[in-house]
């Protein structure tokens, strides 16, 4: 499984950063927070970056409208970041692009690729929790 996502993740993150005009590490910080609110380095270690790489990469976000950054009313010494609407509607937006899939998919009549689809799906939802 993981060959096949490494493989052919390229075309996706192409298509994500032409549609937001973005780069790809500030789509998955919003990505991250889709979910819910969280601390400024809950979001850095979530996303592999340093302190200073994640102060540079929310500024922007902050700047462009797309984060809200707070202090954390249950610890002052942390900022809380949480999506904007603008930033909700971008990720909701990437949502419509076409899914890059890949062309070994093809192998799998319509049943097995809905059951698939399916499957990634509950995943993907069980991975919020």
């Amino acid at each position: 499984m993981a060959a096949l996502v490494m493989d052919n993740k390229a075309g996706w993150r192409g298509a994500v950063v032409a549609a937001t005009g973005m780069p790809f590490s500030r789509f998955r910080a919003l990505r991250r927070l889709e979910m819910g609110p969280l601390a400024q380095s809950e979001l850095a270690a979530r996303l592999g970056v340093d302190a200073p790489a994640m102060s540079v990469l929310v500024g922007e976000l902050v700047d462009d409208g797309l984060v809200l950054r707070a202090t954390d009313p249950a610890d002052r010494r942390r900022n809380r970041l949480e999506l904007t609407d603008a930033g909700r509607a971008l990720v909701d937006g990437v949502r419509e692009l076409p899914d890059a899939v890949p062309s070994v998919l093809g192998v799998l009549d319509e049943e097995e690729a809905a059951t698939l689809h399916r499957i990634l799906q509950r995943l993907h939802d069980g991975a919020g929790s």
